[in-house]
């Protein structure tokens, strides 16, 4: 019997998925944390045009050239979901560095508009909040004074996770209905998780949630757990699991049923050692 070729087997998954690639496969990329599954995205998002390691290579070299060749045979808003997928992942110790590494090639060969709001905020934490893992790395061989409360994040911000959930399908309303009827039964569920040091001592969880691709600022878009928000709300409690040696992940389980758009859903985290 004749295998299927690599490309041959990854388009027919995509044609599959369908245009609710960019939220659909990102969020079960990251929840399921499969490092497989980043040729899929690579994949949907430079089609013939490259390769994952080809695009990992010009990210770490800073190519816009390379990308600038290639633009009009690539999703931008793919792209910018495998930058979200390393970041949110890591698996590897290379992980972070990439993805803000992917987001700077992204901004700087195709423009600030080929990232979406929660990209851009991504974006952001990455380049200017320290690595708590690496900041925890760097300080354990220091002496800490055991009087000070300390978050290895400047401005005591907290650790920020952030996830994506796209419009829930559910049933069709009716003969020609336009968009599908969904109730808090059809929830799409995911977790969202910060990863902190694996000693830290939790003291607040601040959640968050807003329309994809809405411009509403964070502080305006504030919950709590158990708040309905227009279709979607965060469940229970945190809860915290393994990530690495050194840290872990602080937790809080997400539902949106909300049929007209998708939903990103923010935690952050405060923390002291």
């Amino acid at each position: 019997m004749r295998e299927p070729s690599t490309s041959g087997l990854l388009d027919d998954h995509i044609r599959t998925i369908g245009p609710r690639l960019r939220l659909a496969l990102t969020a079960t990329v990251t929840r399921n944390r499969s490092a497989a599954a980043r040729q899929l995205q690579a994949r949907a998002a430079l089609g013939d045009a490259g390769t994952l390691d080809q695009l990992i290579d010009a990210a770490r070299a800073g190519d816009r050239r390379w990308l600038r060749k290639i633009r009009r045979r690539v999703s931008p808003p793919l792209l910018a979901a495998i930058a979200q997928t390393l970041a949110q992942q890591e698996l590897l110790p290379t992980d972070r560095a990439d993805a803000l590494a992917l987001y700077e090639l992204i901004r700087r060969a195709l423009g600030g508009r080929a990232l979406t709001p929660a990209n851009q905020a991504l974006h952001c934490q990455l380049a200017l909040v320290p690595d708590p893992v690496a900041a925890f790395a760097d300080r354990s061989d220091h002496v800490v004074d055991a009087g000070r409360a300390l978050a290895f994040l400047d401005r005591d911000d907290g650790v920020e996770g952030l996830i994506q959930l796209p419009a829930c399908k559910g049933k069709a309303a009716g003969s020609g209905a336009d968009r599908p009827t969904c109730a808090e039964s059809d929830a799409q569920r995911a977790a969202g998780c910060a990863v902190v040091p694996a000693s830290a001592a939790v003291m607040e969880v601040q959640l968050f949630t807003r329309p994809d691709e809405s411009q509403q600022p964070w502080n305006e878009s504030r919950v709590v757990a158990g708040q309905d928000a227009g279709g979607a709300k965060f469940l229970d409690s945190s809860f915290e699991r393994g990530h690495t040696d050194t840290a872990k992940e602080v937790c809080f389980n997400f539902a949106s049923w909300n049929a007209e758009k998708g939903r990103t859903a923010r935690i952050v985290v405060r923390y002291t050692l």
